[in-house]
């Protein structure tokens, strides 16, 4: 499975939705006899959450639990890359830039499932809805099997802060039939 994180707004939790997600792998593949192989690609790295997390946990002597992370400068040869990668590993997780660049676009689609992060605020939610409504009408066009999800990040703290303007951003959300994960 591909999965691919994009956001046209930095800071919106990419980086810690794929730590989270890599954790929950890395526990299933704790003690397992075939763990499932994960290749994190960094292509955010101007940001550099991901490759430091990894070196970190390399300094420390932590185990891999078959999780390998490669840091990429993306270009057109990215969707490619991401397809290749697909064959070789069970599951390929990659933090795209904050662009709307074509090749970021299509490095997202080439993904099983694209998930789009943000906290429930107007300044995150409306790049992000907009996105994803671009980016679910390419899919529709072209029959593309890609899935898109909305991911709530930092929800609880932010919906309390907020209160009714998260509220209605939540309805928003969910009228126009996103799907939202938490």
């Amino acid at each position: 499975m591909i999965i691919s994180l994009y956001s046209t707004k930095g800071g919106v939790g990419k980086s810690t939705t794929i730590l989270s997600i890599v954790n929950a792998i890395a526990s299933a593949n704790r003690g397992s006899e075939s763990p499932e192989s994960v290749c994190v690609i960094d292509a955010d790295h101007k940001q550099g959450s991901l490759a430091g997390f990894f070196d970190e946990r390399r300094k420390r002597g932590l185990p891999d639990h078959s999780i390998e992370c490669r840091v990429i400068e993306p270009s057109d040869d990215t969707p490619e890359l991401l397809y290749e990668l697909g064959e070789k590993y069970d599951h390929v997780i990659i933090d795209l830039p904050v662009q709307h660049a074509n090749y970021v676009v299509l490095s997202a689609l080439q993904a099983d499932l694209v998930l789009m992060p943000a906290a429930m605020t107007l300044v995150e939610v409306n790049p992000v809805r907009l996105a994803m409504k671009n980016m679910m009408q390419i899919i529709r066009e072209h029959s593309l099997p890609t899935k898109v999800g909305f991911v709530v990040s930092r929800g609880a703290r932010i919906y309390q802060f907020e209160g009714r303007t998260a509220k209605g951003i939540l309805r928003s959300v969910q009228r126009a039939r996103f799907p939202i994960l938490k």
